[in-house]
């Protein structure tokens, strides 16, 4: 239900605020913008900007975040035990509040690369782009650790725009890179799941 709310206010604020009744903005002044003409050289005039650079940053500080300091041992303890964290003497509720602020501070960052390095401006939008939900399968396939999301985000993003050029060049649906996404997660999902079934064979066996 947040979804739907946060996607009907972003559409209020962009005809209302940052536009006259229309549905995108005005496009960004040069200085703001994070589009590269050596990135996009390297990849046959892609998309590819400046903030790749800023992600991986942030990749960076995310797994320092979580695995070096004492704030990311709580945040990892309650997503894995939240009564054992209590017993523990860590503040559940503001460790959810905290995981909370950061995804989103995290999902601010990325929409605003959106904004300032692919389109230069930001646009109502009729539905859901789906891009979160990548995120989700993303960090499932990097086994939440920050370098191999790292990985998993570079194997989806190729999968995806190479998804744009396969129906020209090899006369296949775009569709088919969604199905092999949708394997990618099965098969990593049901390595989580054959995993505890066979922990659990192991502890009756014992």
């Amino acid at each position: 239900m947040m979804n739907y709310i946060a996607l009907y206010v972003s559409n209020a604020v962009i005809r209302s605020v940052l536009s006259d009744q229309g549905f995108k903005s005005e496009k960004i002044h040069p200085s703001a913008s994070l589009r590269s003409e050596f990135l996009q050289s390297l990849t046959d005039y892609s998309t590819l900007h400046y903030g790749i650079i800023i992600s991986l940053i942030a990749a960076v500080v995310m797994w320092f975040l979580l695995e070096k300091t004492t704030t990311g041992y709580e945040l990892r303890a309650v997503g894995f035990n939240q009564h054992a964290s209590h017993y523990a003497g860590m503040n559940v509720n503001r460790n959810i509040i905290l995981a909370m602020v950061i995804s989103g501070a995290f999902a601010g960052i990325a929409g605003a690369m959106e904004g300032l390095g692919t389109f230069e401006n930001v646009s109502v939008k009729a539905g859901f782009t789906g891009v979160g939900f990548d995120g989700i399968a993303v960090a499932l396939l990097g086994g939440n650790n920050a370098f191999g999301i790292i990985l998993a985000a570079i194997l989806f993003g190729a999968l995806k725009v190479g998804a744009l050029e396969m129906p020209s060049a090899a006369d296949v649906p775009t569709e088919l890179v969604d199905i092999v996404i949708a394997l990618i997660i099965f098969f990593v999902a049901s390595s989580y799941l054959i995993r505890l079934v066979l922990t659990r064979f192991k502890k009756e066996g014992k």
